[in-house]
């Protein structure tokens, strides 16, 4: 603020302790710092003041919004200009993706929903038994059953402990 080196620093502390004298510089340096801390804290209660009354922080608040707002409608314009090319004719159609949905795309008129999750995993057996066999019915079908598998499923029911 005032731009004070550290060899002004270092004169003006010899200059008091001359001055004063030992003994009585440290009161001295506290009563200092007490009156400078007062008077900082008395002007800043009053430029706060003075700033509520004459209304600052709106006028500062409405300032910083309106130059956002101006920075955002020149990006603006600079994105349209880059998207924006002369060949293209205002009457081309729009592709889907990027139309705007109108209010009635928001409208639920009823059963019109994706199926659920039971339908699905339903759906999707389906379509494993049009495809053919599952890997376990195919690799059976290339590997003929061994004697132990073979008797395996011929044992008779009688023999099995509950």
């Amino acid at each position: 603020m005032f731009d004070i080196g550290f060899t002004e620093i270092m004169l003006i502390a010899v200059v008091s302790l001359v001055v004063i004298g030992p003994k009585r510089l440290p009161e001295t340096v506290r009563f200092l710092g007490y009156w400078v801390g007062k008077l900082k804290r008395s002007v800043q209660g009053a430029r706060q003041e003075m700033e509520r009354e004459f209304g600052l922080d709106e006028i500062r608040r409405e300032l910083y919004n309106e130059e956002l707002l101006s920075r955002m409608e020149d990006e603006r314009q600079q994105i349209e200009r880059r998207l924006g090319s002369p060949t293209t004719p205002v009457d081309a159609p729009v592709p889907a993706n990027l139309q705007i949905p109108a209010e009635e795309d928001f409208i639920d008129d009823g059963p019109d929903e994706a199926p659920g999750l039971d339908e699905a995993a339903n759906n999707g057996q389906a379509s494993e038994q049009q495809v053919g066999d599952t890997p376990a019915e195919a690799s059976a079908d290339l590997d003929p059953p061994t004697h132990s598998e073979a008797a395996a499923t011929t044992e008779p029911a009688a023999n099995k402990t509950i």
